[in-house]
């Protein structure tokens, strides 16, 4: 009984040696054996779509699957579009419309995802959980249009590289709440006519399950295809250097800037909240860069543009250039109270700045105002703006600087004022800007204003330790 035991387990492992042994000498003989299935054939697709598998890549590639709709009138739960990855998914339906039903998208992962539609009506929770690296929505030639669900929360927990909207009429604002709990980096609208949020007010519910950050949320942000993005005559500055793919930063008392994005906290809404006859419980966004341009009709700029549920102590940039704006009213940067980065609003028709209109920005790092029209500023405009660092004022109408004018700026170290036509400068406009470093006066006709009765700015300019102090070149 023992030997022939013995010859068993002896026969078994001489067994186990030459099948590990055939699959390193014949690795792929072994698997063309075993018949996969290829990611079209585990799609049930609808007539109007046609699959085609990546050639030679493995079925658990997320490389995998490019899949193209065409004349589809609705998307729904019926067909399982998550059940496998893909590089890209494409509907074009130019002269209809598209609906796209509740969680219809929920789970799907895709590097790009395109819509050409005339008419696009996301539903409540369309793309739930989802994990895409650019979600682009455009229409040629003519305008087409976004529609959303009343109150849908139809980004819920989902994770987006890019939001790239053109050519699209919003029709009238969207509700803030489509973007509850969504994790995006770059969100662009070019060339369309957009009208804001509605910024509606709701209570806060601590307790409430529902109050918490999704734990499905991926922490990176997913790469795409930069050729596939409709090219734009305007170059934000965003685009001016390559993305650079990172993770949420963590929410700190002080704003402090980290890599993680597990923090608990960072999706609870502030404690002190009005009620107006809502009910509903709406969760933080988090975009890091967020681009308006050449789609804000309205002359005035108001808080409307800029959605009260972003986390903004998360934002790096914001851009709203190539516009129609001629005013910025007072308290327009209301909900950016937490916004330390970078303010762009260049090559607008800025007349117009409101005493209050920056009263909000008071962690603000970089404001551009440059190729505007604006003839007069003051203290009080930069008042609360004791944390900027750069200020862009370039190519406008400003004509005097007073004594008062930079008073508050104790933290300035660059400024830009080339392309101005200075014809007034007082002795002590410079005086307060201690941390001055760098200055811009090109283009500007000093000249005349180096008269030794009003000439005093430049001496006080040199005690300052200013490095590159004229540049008139």
């Amino acid at each position: 009984m023992f030997i022939r035991s013995y010859q068993s387990k002896y026969q078994f492992v001489l067994f186990s040696y030459s099948i590990v042994l055939v699959i390193l000498l014949f690795p792929s003989s072994i698997i063309s054996l075993i018949n996969f299935k290829t990611a079209c054939e585990l799609l049930k697709l609808p007539r109007d779509c046609h699959c085609q598998r990546t050639r030679g890549v493995p079925i658990s590639s997320l490389n995998e699957t490019r899949l193209r709709c065409r004349q589809l009138n609705k998307i729904t739960t019926d067909y399982h579009w998550a059940i496998v990855p893909y590089d890209r998914l494409a509907f074009e339906t130019p002269n209809d419309n598209l609906t796209i039903d509740r969680y219809a998208f929920a789970d799907i992962r895709a590097r790009t995802v395109r819509f050409n539609v005339q008419n696009l009506f996301l539903k409540d929770h369309a793309f739930d959980n989802a994990y895409i690296g650019q979600l682009a929505i455009a229409h040629l030639d003519t305008y087409g249009t976004l529609n959303f669900e009343l109150n849908g929360e139809v980004f819920y927990g989902t994770t987006i590289t890019n939001i790239f909207i053109k050519s699209i009429d919003f029709q009238r604002p969207i509700s803030e709440i489509i973007f509850s709990n969504a994790k995006i980096y770059t969100f662009n609208i070019i060339s369309s006519k957009f009208y804001g949020f509605t910024n509606k007010k709701y209570i806060t519910n601590q307790h409430n399950e529902t109050n918490l950050p999704n734990k499905n949320q991926h922490d990176n942000f997913l790469e795409y295809d930069f050729m596939l993005t409709t090219r734009s005559s305007y170059q934000t500055s965003s685009q001016s250097s390559p993305l650079k793919i990172r993770q949420r930063k963590k929410k700190t008392i002080s704003h402090s800037i980290f890599e993680s994005s597990s923090d608990e906290n960072s999706a609870q809404l502030p404690d002190q909240t009005v009620t107006v006859n809502i009910t509903l419980i709406n969760l933080p966004a988090y975009i890091t860069i967020y681009t308006i341009l050449s789609s804000i009709n309205t002359t005035n700029l108001t808080e409307n543009y800029f959605p009260n549920n972003f986390e903004y102590s998360q934002t790096d940039e914001i851009e709203l250039s190539y516009n129609y704006i001629n005013t910025i009213n007072a308290y327009a940067f209301r909900y950016l109270q937490t916004f330390e980065g970078r303010l762009i609003l260049t090559n607008n028709h800025i007349q117009y700045l409101s005493p209050y209109a920056f009263a909000n920005l008071y962690l603000l790092n970089n404001l551009s105002l440059a190729n505007n029209s604006i003839q007069n500023i003051s203290s009080i405009h930069f008042q609360n703006l004791q944390q900027l660092y750069d200020l862009d004022l370039s190519y406008n109408q400003i004509e005097k600087l007073t004594n008062q004018t930079f008073r508050y700026l104790y933290n300035l170290h660059i400024l830009h004022l080339n392309n101005n036509p200075l014809k007034y400068i007082d002795s002590d406009v410079f005086t307060n800007l201690t941390y001055l470093k760098e200055i811009n006066l090109q283009g500007a006709q000093l000249i005349q204003n180096i008269d030794p009765q009003y000439s005093h700015w430049i001496w006080n300019l040199a005690n300052l330790h200013v490095n590159y102090l004229l540049n008139t070149k």
